[in-house]
């Protein structure tokens, strides 16, 4: 299963730039129509759901929206409406930026207009360095921008103190938060104006503004507890793994994607610990915002779960000649043995053999996994999971729950795994990219997850802060 990106695909549809480059929007949402009428595994199963009546009514009324949309970004609107019908993930529609229609066009007058904090700067950074219990006032940075923040009438002001290669200057306002802090309003690179986003203060130095804006202090900075400087590197692990010892009881291992790149990366760490692991009474696996990626990238976990024969449900291929490419594109890929380059190519001749249908490429609808032993240790193991995981991910909690040594501890997940194995496939004009599912779960309707999710055991609330979470839990299993 390929990797659904929540943020990726958030990022394609909030963009704030303006593409102006005009495009066919008509020929485009026919072509993007018809490829995915014919090549997506899931959109039969939606008409039945829904109606062929009620779709037809729903194309005729893009088909007059796309006829007025002139401009890239209009016409990614109206497509992205049209998909909706069918399922909120593993579906894309995005421009394509590149030299060619990314022509970033700002507002001058936006620029112009900007307002500005009047601020002697030396004077400023000599009131930062008297004050000595943390506030909001300093120096911080993004790595794109450095500002400042100081106390105002209406709240803390973020104004720009330098700004390479964008159009902002000096002493323009980029953000207001107000004065208790909760909220801000954001001008963007493009000077576009987003309101009311969350602010979370994480420590004495970073600052989250909507999940769009993080912010570290620069000056002057101030001392973290043991908790805060830990989740600070949870949140900028990247997508590197990593394990942590947090107790004589608990230990701790965060996985941020099951991407096939990293699969190395996840064996070496869990190797590299296994005789940590194997002693310690409780684990936690972190996988909050892993939006999947490779099957395969979980196997190494599967030993410490395991205590009963782990049961998955297949699925089934559609097969159509560009679904089918995929998969001999596999059989020719380098990252792959000779032995998986093999069964690549059967599979592809299989499904040229049998084009139109949907076909299993395993003789067993349901394949049941057995070990040899159940380990002693760890004992119980806290998986925590939230809006962020998909795919793969959402496939690795299925066969997890099915252990008894394992609860699930958060929100729940964003539900995006019935219809899976994503193609990517580039629009005849070349400005935009259709991204559908070429396979189809045989648990669907009875095991829906697309557009439900998985539930938690333990429903994580909002008073509890996710940089608590690993507290919390812990101090859960050891109790």
């Amino acid at each position: 299963m390929i990797k659904f990106n929540a943020l990726n695909l958030l990022l394609i549809l909030m963009s704030t730039f303006t593409f102006g480059q005009e495009c066919d929007c008509e020929a485009n949402f026919l072509w993007a129509k018809k490829t995915f009428e014919e090549n997506d595994a899931g959109f039969h199963y939606t008409i039945d759901k829904k109606g062929q009546d009620t779709y037809n009514i729903l194309n005729q009324k893009i088909l007059e929206k796309a006829k007025g949309a002139k401009t890239l970004p209009e016409c990614q609107s109206v497509i992205y409406e049209w998909s909706k019908f069918f399922r909120s993930g593993h579906f894309g529609f995005s421009i394509i930026k590149n030299d060619h229609n990314q022509n970033n066009v700002i507002d001058k007058k936006k620029i112009k207009e900007q307002p500005i904090v009047k601020i002697d700067y030396s004077k400023f950074e000599k009131r930062i360095n008297l004050i000595s219990t943390p506030t909001l006032e300093g120096v911080w940075s993004d790595g794109t921008y450095k500002i400042g923040i100081i106390k105002t009438a209406d709240g803390y002001s973020g104004f720009i103190i330098n700004a390479d290669k964008t159009n902002w200057t000096p002493n323009q306002l980029k953000f207001l938060i107000n004065n208790n802090k909760e909220e801000a309003d954001l001008w963007m690179k493009d000077f576009s104006k987003r309101e009311n986003l969350k602010v979370d203060i994480i420590g004495n130095n970073l600052i989250n503004i909507g999940n769009v804006l993080y912010l570290k202090r620069l000056s002057k900075t101030y001392e973290d507890t043991q908790e805060i400087k830990d989740y600070i590197k949870f949140l900028y692990a990247g997508n590197k793994s990593y394990f942590q010892i947090l107790s004589g009881k608990t230990a701790y291992i965060r996985i941020p994607a099951f991407d096939l790149d990293y699969k190395k990366q996840i064996d070496s760490v869990i190797a590299a610990n296994s005789v940590n692991i194997e002693k310690t009474e409780n684990l936690i696996i972190d996988v909050r915002y892993n939006g999947g990626g490779a099957d395969t990238s979980y196997e190494k976990l599967i030993p410490f779960l395991y205590t009963n024969p782990i049961r998955t449900v297949g699925l089934q291929h559609l097969s159509t000649p560009l679904n089918n490419e995929v998969m001999l594109g596999l059989s020719k890929n380098e990252n792959f043995d000779e032995e998986h380059q093999k069964a690549y190519k059967e599979a592809y001749e299989t499904l040229n053999n049998n084009l139109g249908k949907f076909v299993s490429l395993s003789d067993e609808i349901v394949k049941v996994k057995k070990l040899d032993k159940v380990l002693p240790f760890p004992k119980n193991i806290a998986i925590l999971i939230n809006n962020g995981n998909a795919s793969t991910t959402e496939q690795f909690l299925l066969s997890a729950k099915q252990s008894k040594k394992v609860k699930l501890f958060g929100t729940t997940t964003r539900g995006a795994l019935d219809i899976s194995n994503m193609s990517d496939v580039v629009s005849p004009d070349g400005n935009f990219e259709l991204r559908y599912g070429r396979s189809k779960s045989y648990r669907i309707p009875e095991m829906a997850i697309d557009d439900k999710g998985i539930q938690p055991d333990y429903y994580l609330d909002n008073s509890i802060p996710n940089k608590q979470w690993v507290e919390y839990v812990q101090k859960i299993m050891e109790e």
